[in-house]
């Protein structure tokens, strides 16, 4: 066995370095997908408390449905979160045809109101949560700040690689 010189230990140094940012990398695998078409101040207000709760690295944006339908055909992180924000029936109707693509995706929503209608169309997601465009969006904040943390104990658990 070699006697440990000022050079090995120097590379035992960054070895511990590297593997210590590794796992520290690991614990922001959690991805938001963020989908809003509209540009109004509800939309507005719905980025500014998604960029407070998550960091900004962690979260794309999406403004048309067909740009994010391609990207739900990427493969996402594990424990990742789609906030999807619908500005009227119609647009989450055509949401429906997401469904397929989310099934390793937690689904939070955004509905434009709370009819019955609009709920029952929107549960054909399976969201987590459900927001209305016109709240304050604490609950919203709330939970994705729960989904946030979950993912950063999960990926600290051992065996996960």
């Amino acid at each position: 066995m070699a006697p440990i010189t000022s050079e090995s230990s120097d590379l035992m140094n960054l070895a511990c370095f590297l593997i210590i940012n590794q796992v520290a990398e690991k614990n922001t695998a959690m991805q938001l997908l963020l989908y809003s078409s509209g540009e109004g101040e509800n939309t507005k207000r719905l980025v500014a408390a998604v960029h407070k709760v998550i960091p900004k690295g962690r979260i794309e944006f999406f403004k048309s449905l067909d740009d994010f339908s391609k990207r739900l055909r990427r493969p996402a992180e594990p424990d990742s979160v789609a906030v999807l924000s619908a500005s009227s029936r119609k647009e989450l109707s055509q949401m429906r045809t997401l469904r397929g693509l989310l099934p390793e995706i937690y689904v939070v929503l955004v509905i434009p109101d709370r009819k019955k209608s609009t709920i029952e169309l929107a549960h054909h997601l399976l969201p987590r949560f459900l927001s209305q465009e016109d709240s304050d969006f604490a609950g919203l904040k709330m939970v994705l700040n729960r989904m946030y943390l979950n993912s950063q104990r999960s990926d600290a658990q051992p065996g996960n690689s």
